[in-house]
């Protein structure tokens, strides 16, 4: 893939910030996906590139983004960012594994074999994760 093609793919999905922001890119190997979010965001941002085989080197592009370069596992490893603007992953496998989708649908154990058994579960699951959500918040 090519960075013209990177940008393309993420270009429509990204909102235009008026000032400086602050990304994270999970999973960012190489860092093409890094590189291609740089040339989009506005001088003075800076992109974290996250990869636990980090091969990226702290960079400021000719755009004046600052890629600095993180050696983590970002589902394992305490990551030191906070407040950030956005979170890129390109790379769509890491991300089941991070949020652990697999596992949150085996969580639905009814003990009847009335239907609306499992409805009543999945809502007060999903409520209980909204209010963890609000707590966080």
């Amino acid at each position: 893939m090519t960075l013209s093609e990177a940008i393309s793919l993420i270009n429509n999905g990204l909102t235009r910030p008026k000032g400086p922001v602050r990304w994270a890119d999970l999973g960012c190997g190489e860092g093409l996906f890094t590189l291609a979010l740089a040339s989009l965001l506005p001088a003075g941002s800076v992109i974290y590139g996250v990869d636990k085989n980090n091969p990226l080197k702290k960079q400021t592009t000719a755009g004046g983004v600052d890629i600095i370069p993180i050696s983590a596992d970002f589902v394992t490893d305490p990551l030191p960012l906070n407040n950030l603007d956005g979170l890129l992953m390109a790379n769509y496998l890491p991300y089941w594994d991070y949020t652990h989708v697999d596992t949150l649908l085996t969580l639905q154990n009814p003990k009847t074999d009335f239907p609306d058994e499992v409805i009543f579960i999945i809502y007060h699951q999903v409520t209980e994760l909204y209010f963890k959500l609000c707590l966080i918040q």
